[in-house]
């Protein structure tokens, strides 16, 4: 694997990992905390050159949790840019989108974890 994508699968992992620390004085702490980190620590294995076979259908079951938070907001409509709500959903989207882009890379890997 080339040091470029080793970089951006160590900066994709770090920035997770922080998410996920920042969720700790939430009230669903929990949920938050492990929905950062499977991003998180999928980063750091895919480095190791491990292969997982469903990260497509986990990146789909974060989008769907991303548009669920968003339409099943209980929230009053307000006037702030980034609303709580918002925050949740967009957060489940980059996690979906990371997971994609990881099973993407994934594919494109031979035996020996390089580049195709």
């Amino acid at each position: 694997m080339k040091v470029e994508s080793k970089l951006y699968l160590y900066i994709g992992g770090l920035v997770f990992f922080i998410f996920a620390a920042l969720q700790i004085n939430d009230i669903y702490g929990c949920f938050w905390i492990f929905a950062y980190l499977i991003p998180s620590l999928l980063s750091f294995v895919k480095i190791l050159n491990y292969r997982f076979i469903y990260l497509k259908y986990l990146s789909y079951v974060y989008l769907c949790l991303s548009i669920y938070i968003y339409i099943d907001s209980k929230e009053n409509v307000v006037m702030n840019i980034f609303s709580e709500t918002i925050n949740e959903s967009l957060g489940m989207l980059c996690s979906a989108i990371w997971i994609f882009i990881l099973s993407y890379r994934s594919v494109n890997l031979n035996i020996k974890g390089e580049n195709v």
